[in-house]
C-alpha cells in the first residue's frame, strides 16, 4: 500500500479501532533483546500492558469515549545489536519469531511497529523505560 502523505505522529488511526505504533528501538545489548523478548511476549500472549483509557466498556457513562481492549494483530520490526547482528521480528496475533537477517554489520537504530487496538503512548513508553533502564 502506498501512502502519500506524512506522518508527522508515531500513531495512526484507522477504521473499526485498529492503529499503528511506531516505537523506535535503540542498538541493544543482549540484555535488552531478552528484554525486547519478554516484552513482546507480554503484548501478544497476556495483553499485559494496559490500552490508553483502561475503562471497561460496561463502567463507560453514556457519550463517553471507551478504548478498545490491547490486542495485538501484527507486529513487524528491525533492530541491530552492539555485535553488529541485523534482526527481523515478524509477528501475527500470538505468533512471532525473530530472524538474524545480517551478521558483522555496522549497527544502526531500529524500530517496531504494532498494528492492532488499544495501542498508545503507554505502550510505547513501557518498552522505552525497561531498555532504558537496562542501557
Amino acid at each position: 500500500i502506498d501512502h502519500d502523505h506524512d506522518h508527522e505522529d508515531d500513531e495512526h488511526d484507522h477504521f473499526r479501532g485498529i492503529s499503528s505504533l511506531i516505537i523506535p528501538l535503540p542498538i541493544l545489548s543482549s540484555a535488552q533483546e531478552d528484554i525486547l523478548d519478554e516484552w513482546i511476549r507480554q503484548i501478544l500472549w497476556n495483553g499485559l500492558y494496559e490500552s490508553e483509557d483502561p475503562t471497561p466498556d460496561d463502567q463507560a457513562t453514556a457519550g463517553e469515549k471507551v478504548s478498545p481492549k490491547l490486542k495485538v494483530l501484527r507486529c513487524k520490526g528491525l533492530y541491530s545489536t552492539i555485535e553488529g547482528n541485523h534482526i527481523v521480528i515478524q509477528g501475527v496475533q500470538t505468533l512471532y519469531e525473530t530472524t538474524v537477517v545480517g551478521r558483522n554489520r555496522h549497527p544502526e537504530n531500529g524500530k517496531l511497529v504494532l498494528i492492532g487496538t488499544g495501542l498508545g503512548a503507554r505502550i510505547k513508553k513501557s518498552l522505552e523505560s525497561l531498555l532504558m533502564t537496562n542501557d
